[in-house]
């Protein structure tokens, strides 16, 4: 009896200091939430003065006190924050490692206007932050992409959006980008759309763009014994769907005679210039398409014109002049530095070789011309 009214006392006092110690660490917990909350209050009173750099401190502090169950912010509110105290070489780093994994951050959800408050400050900001984005010391890529995060942010998704997104992946295919791209900010269905497949297909991309370029090259057969070519000017408008392009300019060469041409009103002495002109159709497909390179063969027609320019004080010589059908191909080299939301830039480097029949002895004339150049595009349209 005595054993058993020992065991039950030796039973009692344990558990009564077990109860003592779970009551004891019960009062002095101090759950990181409430220090998550105390500090989402305190950043949304900075926002609100404007004190973005006490909104970073805060935020960085606030980071800190996560764990593997709870955030202080949602993965929106991280990135409006992120926006706000110019982070953006983190933030494009943070929307490039997001997926189906881990981009959801589970936050407890506050009774606070903090969220609020940040997309009214993005707002009010906005042509601040997307002035900002120009100068900050990211590629041009994450540049495009941040603008169209900030928009997403303030907006949500919508059509226009939808279309700069789906115009961003056609120029960026391996964007490290596209799961966000594809997954946020493309739309699964747009407006009197009765399909829902995934919007990264069935794309259909409208460009326009124009060229800028200084060439030289070489002119072979009939046309060699009489002129020399040696430098050129071009200028090219195109428009592009999807990987069809359709291209239409003219090129002005400068060339000269390389022999005396007789004609009824005179003489031209070897050495005298010529005005020649090379306008051109060409359609050409986009073989490689990557995202800081493109390679395009093309084929086409063109006229090569030749003009004698008089001067004053002597002769004539439009005699002299004549008109050339070309048949012409070859191909473009283009290399992306620098793209935004509408359009992207380009050096474009391009072999063209044209072949002409002739009445000269040999029957026909080749021209050779490598160029380089400036190029300018823009989206005009993109959906799926």
């Amino acid at each position: 009896m005595k054993r058993n009214i020992l065991l039950l006392a030796l039973f009692l006092a344990t558990a009564f200091s077990a109860f003592a110690q779970i009551e004891e660490e019960v009062a002095n917990y101090q759950p990181n939430t409430e220090l998550m909350m105390k500090a989402r209050g305190l950043m949304e009173e900075k926002l609100k003065e404007g004190g973005f750099s006490k909104v970073k401190e805060i935020k960085d502090y606030a980071l800190t006190l996560k764990d593997e169950n709870i955030n202080p912010f949602s993965r929106s509110e991280l990135w409006s924050i992120m926006f706000l105290t110019n982070e953006f070489e983190a933030l494009g780093d943070d929307i490039a490692a997001v997926n189906n994994d881990n981009y959801y951050m589970r936050s407890v959800r506050y009774h606070d206007a903090l969220e609020e408050v940040l997309n009214k400050t993005l707002k009010e900001f906005d042509l601040e932050l997307k002035e900002q984005l120009k100068y900050a010391t990211v590629d041009a890529e994450t540049v495009n992409v941040l603008r169209l995060t900030l928009d997403w942010l303030e907006n949500g998704a919508n059509s226009e959006m939808h279309n700069h997104a789906v115009a961003h992946l056609a120029v960026n295919p391996d964007s490290r980008y596209k799961w966000f791209i594809e997954q946020r900010l493309m739309m699964k269905s747009l407006p009197n759309s009765t399909s829902n497949a995934p919007s990264s297909r069935h794309r259909n991309i409208w460009s326009i763009g124009g060229t800028v370029s200084l060439g030289g090259g070489c002119l072979t057969g009939d046309l060699a014994d009489t002129y020399q070519f040696f430098g050129s000017f071009g200028y090219e408008l195109s428009g592009t769907f999807n990987r069809i392009a359709l291209s239409f300019g003219i090129d002005l060469m400068a060339t000269r005679i390389s022999r005396e041409i007789i004609g009824s009103n005179g003489t031209l002495e070897k050495g005298s210039g010529a005005n020649s002109y090379m306008p051109k159709g060409t359609i050409g497909y986009y073989l490689i398409q990557k995202e800081k390179f493109r390679m395009k063969p093309y084929v086409g027609v063109s006229g090569l014109l030749f003009r004698h320019p008089s001067v004053v004080n002597e002769p004539d010589y439009s005699d002299l002049d004549f008109n050339l059908l070309t048949y012409c191909g070859g191909c473009s080299f283009d290399f992306k530095f620098r793209s935004g939301l509408n359009g992207s830039n380009f050096l474009n480097v391009k072999y063209m070789f044209g072949v002409t029949p002739s009445n000269g002895t040999k029957g026909f004339s080749t021209i050779h011309e490598i160029s380089v150049g400036y190029s300018l595009e823009a989206i005009l349209y993109g959906r799926y």
